[in-house]
């Protein structure tokens, strides 16, 4: 399994993985939304078809009131929440902004869309309008959001060393 990877490194970005998978015979990855479930993990290209039923564009469509969000030690409506991220990105664009809200924000929800109930959506998800992981490893729920040539994430659902854990034991399994 090592000879599929061209280094430690390169073990820690999607496509490092993605070429052990493919090396692996595991799945391919020639166009976006394509992927693999391994059952130790899930890896997937970023899609943005839209079409129903695919699996990388696949989202939380909770209605608002599954959400119970509290920013700043208050409750607040899902329509506020809406109004925090426009605020934060009409004053810095990008999904820096969003990331930073997201993180200051405390948010809590019940699965009612079929995204949430499903196994994936179920562990991954918690804000609305969430979208499928590129990433999720099933032993440890980690599940990590990545554009396909980073070095690393730019949001997890884990510190980076449980997702560098968690991307070097999925390389594992596929031995």
């Amino acid at each position: 399994m090592a000879s599929a990877l061209a280094s430690p490194a390169a073990a820690l970005t999607l496509p490092g993985l993605a070429a052990a998978v493919q090396a692996a015979g595991a799945g391919s990855f020639a166009r976006p939304g394509d992927g693999a479930d391994t059952g130790v993990f899930v890896l997937r290209r970023s899609c943005q078809c839209l079409r129903p039923g695919c699996p990388a564009c696949a989202a939380c469509s909770c209605p608002p009131q599954a959400f119970t969000i509290v920013m700043d030690g208050a409750e607040i409506t899902h329509l506020r929440w809406v109004a925090v991220l426009k605020q934060r990105l009409a004053a810095a664009p990008g999904r820096e902004a969003v990331v930073r809200a997201s993180m200051e924000a405390m948010i809590s929800h019940v699965p009612s869309c079929e995204f949430c109930r499903s196994d994936i959506g179920a562990a991954v998800t918690g804000a609305p309008g969430a979208h499928a992981p590129q990433f999720w490893h099933r032993p440890s729920g980690v599940a990590a959001w990545w554009d396909w040539d980073a070095p690393e994430p730019w949001q997890a659902n884990a510190s980076p060393a449980a997702v560098a854990a968690a991307v070097a034991d999925a390389a594992a399994s596929l031995a």
